[in-house]
């Protein structure tokens, strides 16, 4: 909501004008960053390439700049054991690569708020490789087992797992069949 600032001069006009125009709804912040890391190993999950061209899958889905990403935080932690930070990622991605606008490293405020998302993908797709559609509270539950939340260590809730649903299994096929 806007701060309602006193008016130092109107005119009637103006003021009826602006009583008509409504305040579009306030959004709701997504739940995404900064959060707290996983504290369990990673279970299987299904990997690409970071740097092979963008290619349709057999459904026609090509992998997206964020799947890139992902495949790079995913490739930094196999080869050095542990998540990398987002100054960590933004250099390795570009060891890669891969860059930002201007041909330069891609910013590490754009990669971090991508973090919880990529956690709690790995938790969905670990109970994708089992299922066909991961129950949201039983990945919410899993995630609260591993210790990744929310921003302010908040709970990932069953509402914000089905919220991502639909990007998750597009990742995850584009994933399955970019190998295949």
């Amino acid at each position: 909501m806007k701060p309602q600032w006193p008016r130092l001069c109107s005119s009637p006009e103006q003021e009826a004008n602006e009583q008509t125009v409504e305040e579009p709804e306030p959004q709701q912040e997504p739940v995404s960053v900064p959060a707290q890391a996983a504290k369990d190993p990673r279970g299987p999950r299904v990997d690409a390439h970071v740097d092979e061209p963008a290619q349709p899958s057999a459904e026609g889905a090509a992998l997206t700049t964020l799947d890139r990403y992902y495949l790079a935080w995913m490739k930094y932690q196999d080869e050095r054991g542990s998540e990398p930070s987002d100054e960590q990622l933004s250099a390795y991605c570009a060891q890669q690569g891969l860059l930002g606008r201007g041909n330069k490293p891609i910013s590490t405020a754009n990669l971090r708020r991508h973090f919880v998302r990529w956690r709690v993908y790995n938790v969905w797709a670990d109970q994708r490789a089992h299922t066909t559609s991961p129950a949201h509270s039983d990945v919410a539950q899993a995630c609260a087992d591993r210790g990744i939340t929310a921003q302010y260590k908040r709970p990932l809730t069953p509402a914000y797992i089905a919220e991502e649903a639909e990007d998750f299994e597009r990742r995850w096929q584009v994933l399955t069949h970019h190998h295949a």
